[in-house]
């Protein structure tokens, strides 16, 4: 594979910052990238709830309920893209060369 040289340098824990906790690269894109959609669907489903409160207060106010729904459209399409964003992780991760199948859905615990 063509990324193999940065999964050997990774690999080194004098060179490796995380101090060997990440052995390849593509583990951690996984944990990076599942942090981030994580954070992206919550702040998407704030959004929404946000949304529904400034239609609520609007009262019957034309352009506060234009507001409104742009903004509810703007948090749908967020969260959209946000779950295909876990398409796009397995295409990289795959481009990476990553076999192993835990890598693929893991949800990291804090």
């Amino acid at each position: 594979m063509p990324f193999d040289f940065v999964n050997t340098i990774i690999d080194d824990p004098n060179v490796n910052p995380t101090g060997g906790a990440f052995s390849t690269v593509s583990s951690f894109l996984n944990l990076a990238l599942g942090v981030l959609m994580g954070i992206s669907i919550a702040l998407g489903t704030v959004a929404i709830i946000l949304a529904g409160i400034q239609y609520i207060m609007s009262e019957g106010d034309a352009k506060a309920i234009g507001t409104a729904k742009r903004y509810l459209t703007t948090a749908i399409l967020a969260i959209v893209v946000a779950l295909l964003a876990f398409t796009f992780k397995l295409i990289i991760l795959n481009i990476l060369g990553s076999s192993s199948p835990d890598l693929e859905n893991n949800v990291p615990g804090f």
